[in-house]
């Protein structure tokens, strides 16, 4: 479970504001985006086929952690693969290489033991994880560079509308199996292994998380730029250990305190409040937090 768990979405969401307010920004920031695409990604391809876990078609196969999505391709798997390949490309030391790839390996087989990938799913996973990982280091410095160029306005516009890609492809592949009823052993074997818990593979709250968060860092960071604010970690331990914790503050607020009062489901209000709260998350991160450091004077950038 620790093994799995270090290649979640949770884990990723603590470690990258983490990175990106007090030791690496440059890193934090790669890894947070790349979080996100294989995220979205992920999704897109789960609703696509549409496969069952294990546990799903089989009783006896106990799975020992919670997991309400299809099964292909394993996101755990994908994601050791595409983010922990960032920090491993980003480092480019031969022996962080070694152990990322031997940590990649035992997320994968984690997955199986814990009952809740075929094989087959974390192989598709780690293939879709590498090439992102492939296409994210060949691409990144051009896009970088013609993003930047643009005037801010279309900076926001593109923002905006590359985070409604995440929503709308998902929801594209969902229309056309709109008739695709999930088979009554999935449902009971499902019911029987999560008896609180209701079964929703084809829910669009991922997706909305990932274009939320997508937008707000974005946002945050056209804002710093077209402001000229370069922001880079700094100041003794004592003083990122304060940014930190005022930082992780914010996210709890916001990512757990709006849960708390905002509606949930996937109706019209609710999305678009499960959207903004993640764009504040995001907003947050990537500019929000550096920029209430600078005001305490506990970060000078």
């Amino acid at each position: 479970k620790v093994i799995t768990n270090m290649g979640s979405e949770q884990f990723f969401m603590l470690a990258i504001p983490i990175l990106y307010w007090t030791i690496n920004t440059r890193i934090g920031l790669r890894i947070g985006f790349m979080l996100l695409i294989s995220n979205g990604v992920n999704t897109m391809i789960k609703f696509l086929f549409h496969q069952p876990r294990p546990f799903w078609v089989n009783p006896e196969v106990k799975a020992m952690v919670e997991e309400g999505s299809f099964g292909l391709p394993s996101g755990h798997s994908q994601n050791a693969a595409s983010i922990w390949g960032i920090f491993a490309h980003s480092i480019n030391k031969t022996w962080v290489t070694a152990l990322i790839l031997l940590f990649i390996l035992l997320t994968g087989i984690s997955r199986i033991y814990l009952g809740v990938h075929y094989l087959t799913d974390v192989l598709t996973g780690w293939l879709i994880g590498f090439i992102l990982l492939a296409l994210f280091t060949r691409y990144e410095t051009n896009f970088i560079t013609w993003f930047r160029s643009q005037p801010t306005s279309k900076q926001v516009t593109y923002a905006v509308l590359s985070s409604l890609i995440f929503i709308l492809i998902p929801l594209f592949i969902r229309a056309l199996f709109h008739n695709w009823q999930a088979p009554e052993l999935w449902v009971k074997n499902v019911t029987a292994a999560y008896p609180d818990a209701e079964f929703k593979p084809f829910a669009l709250s991922g997706s909305i998380t990932v274009a939320g968060t997508w937008v707000g860092m974005l946002l945050g960071l056209i804002y710093l730029n077209a402001k000229k604010i370069k922001y880079t970690p700094n100041g003794t331990v004592l003083l990122r250990v304060l940014q930190l914790v005022i930082g992780l503050v914010g996210i709890i607020v916001l990512w757990m305190g709006l849960d708390q009062v905002f509606p949930d489901g996937e109706t019209l209000i609710p999305a678009l409040l499960r959207y903004l709260r993640y764009a504040l998350v995001g907003l947050w991160v990537s500019a929000l937090a550096p920029l209430v450091f600078r005001a305490l004077k506990i970060s000078r950038f």
